[in-house]
């Protein structure tokens, strides 16, 4: 009796021990209190054994101190089987993390004004004629315009960004979009003046804008959000005669656009490998004591994840994801779908790769949600869609007969055009089954 008891103290200091190194004093509570009382209880017992010695009480204990003893075995064997092998990283891109420019001033000369907005004055500017929406576009007039010229007049003159990993620009990219809209409503008043020369000059500057701020490489979830811009240049056909101001130099834009946007793209997929890789694992944190991290859907997968984390293997795991991202970007989507199904398809069936983990004795346990990347991928090719319509429907090639309507590079086959009040029915569907089997283009612009 006296040697289990002294077995059961030495396995239950080792636990706790281990237990508070490796997940820290907040984590799982009722566990770390469940063993302190047990060990206070096998003190207690070590002091007190003459009244364990016979009968049920000392059947009970016998039990329960092999009760735990199994527990906390089973604990170091997991321990011991989950110890990284600590390979080394293997990095597919075989390149460099990119360079990343910005415009010199461009900042500063933003931050000289700030558009405020509510909701449904962004939604105003987007779709009605409003005394309220002529206020905000006249009293941002000069500030807009200011803008856009500062774009094209400093758009060659970049400085390297320095340690931009992380440097968001998302405060950027919510000005431009105001900018933007309130510049199309601009566009818009000057062809209800007729003034359509001066219309299109400013829609392509527009344009051209866009392709200055895109090549500046923005990470991958402020591509995402900087798509919107150009969205909103697109649906700018719903709300005006688009035949009074077509243009091959639009088109021209608009393409480029398309190639940067990809370019763009690609490198941030780099730049996100990158800032996994170079950022020390505790500045990415939610620590599992977080409010919402411990509960049953994902207890099972944690558990039987830590306490050691093999952080390299993680990132090659990671590294291969991004890579079949970046060799399917420039694809046409009909030709690789099988591809992109099978990539996301693997993904899910990789044990823990939506979590990330690590372990304290060098690092603080994290519970980390990487990205779904074939989701970026995904929305930048329903773009990269809508805007390979759009060059050709804004291109001076364009006619009423609809010849020469280009194919969608997502579905193989040309753009279904139809004419409705003068409206131009836009749809392209994919055919496929299974994966991305929902997908529906669906552009309304104006033709007259």
């Amino acid at each position: 009796m006296r040697k289990l008891i002294k077995l059961s103290i030495i396995l239950a200091v080792l636990f706790l021990t281990l237990f508070l190194i490796l997940f820290g004093p907040n984590s799982f509570n009722i566990i770390l209190l469940i063993g302190l009382l047990y060990l206070v209880f096998l003190f207690v017992l070590f002091y007190k054994k003459d009244k364990y010695k016979t009968g049920v009480t000392k059947f009970l204990v016998t039990v329960l101190m092999v009760f735990f003893n199994l527990i906390f075995i089973v604990f170091f064997i997991i321990l011991l089987l989950n110890i990284p092998k600590e390979g080394s990283v293997t990095n597919r891109f075989k390149t460099e993390l990119p360079s990343k420019y910005k415009i010199a001033n461009f900042d500063e000369r933003l931050k000289t004004k700030k558009i405020e907005l509510e909701h449904m004055e962004k939604v105003h500017l987007k779709h009605l004629r409003t005394e309220k929406v002529m206020d905000i576009v006249e009293s941002n007039y000069s500030y807009s315009d200011g803008i856009l010229n500062f774009i094209i007049k400093k758009g060659n003159d970049k400085i390297e960004e320095e340690d931009f990993l992380n440097n968001y620009k998302f405060d950027q990219i919510a000005q431009m979009n105001k900018i933007c809209l309130i510049e199309l409503n601009n566009i818009k008043k000057m062809m209800n003046d007729n003034q359509f020369e001066r219309a299109k000059k400013r829609y392509l500057r527009i344009w051209k804008s866009l392709n200055i701020l895109i090549e500046q490489n923005y990470s991958l979830h402020e591509i995402m959000i900087f798509s919107m811009i150009s969205k909103q240049a697109v649906h700018f056909a719903e709300r005006v005669n688009i035949e009074k101001i077509r243009s091959n130099k639009i088109e021209k834009q608009i393409l480029t656009f398309i190639e940067n946007l990809e370019n763009s793209y690609r490198n941030s997929l780099v730049e996100e490998f990158y800032m996994w890789k170079e950022n020390e694992l505790e500045k990415l944190p939610q620590e599992l004591s977080d409010e919402g991290v411990y509960n049953k859907n994902n207890f099972e997968s944690i558990f039987f994840s830590w306490p050691f984390w093999d952080r390299n293997e993680f990132l090659s795991l990671l590294n291969y994801f991004l890579y079949d991202n970046y060799k399917l970007t420039s694809k046409k989507f009909y030709k690789v779908s099988n591809k992109v199904m099978k990539l996301q398809e693997n993904r899910n069936k990789q044990d823990n790769f939506p979590y990330y983990l690590t372990n304290p004795t060098g690092k603080i346990f994290v519970f980390k949600h990487t990205p779904k990347y074939v989701d970026y991928l995904n929305y930048m090719k329903r773009e990269k869609s809508k805007l390979k319509f759009y060059s050709w429907f804004v291109s001076e090639k364009f006619n009423d007969e609809f010849k020469n309507v280009p194919e969608d590079n997502l579905t193989g086959k040309n753009y279904k055009i139809e004419n409705k009040s003068n409206k131009l029915i836009v749809t392209s569907k994919h055919d496929f089954s299974g994966f991305y089997s929902k997908y529906k283009l669906e552009l309304r612009v104006s033709n007259k």
